[in-house]
């Protein structure tokens, strides 16, 4: 498996873990309307952190070992477009802040 493919895939994994939406209900199908929650920098930097741990936190030694490879492998900047893209270049994370995190997290190891 290739760097991008597992870190696609690690993406997809972040975002499944996070794609949340509020919809209203009512009593009409069709009606439904879509609400997005209004983040605030502080808002995203806390929901990316807050991914990250629970990320981290289950990923198995080997995962986290990947991680720190395919991070090093790519570099800083590399790494976080990469992880942008296999998440659609969704807005729902810091993806800089995602791999500070994953350096950090490395580092420490």
């Amino acid at each position: 498996m290739n760097t991008r493919h597992l870190l696609t895939a690690i993406t997809a994994g972040l975002l499944t873990l996070t794609a949340c939406t509020t919809t209203d209900q009512t009593s009409n199908p069709s009606e439904t309307t879509v609400v997005e929650p209004v983040r605030t920098p502080d808002d995203l930097a806390q929901h990316t952190r807050q991914t990250f741990d629970l990320t981290w936190g289950l990923a198995s030694e080997t995962e986290r070992d990947t991680y720190c490879t395919s991070l090093a492998l790519l570099g800083p900047d590399r790494a976080a477009d990469e992880m942008a893209q296999g998440g659609g270049f969704s807005d729902d994370l810091d993806w800089d802040l995602m791999v500070e995190l994953m350096q950090t997290e490395c580092d420490n190891r």
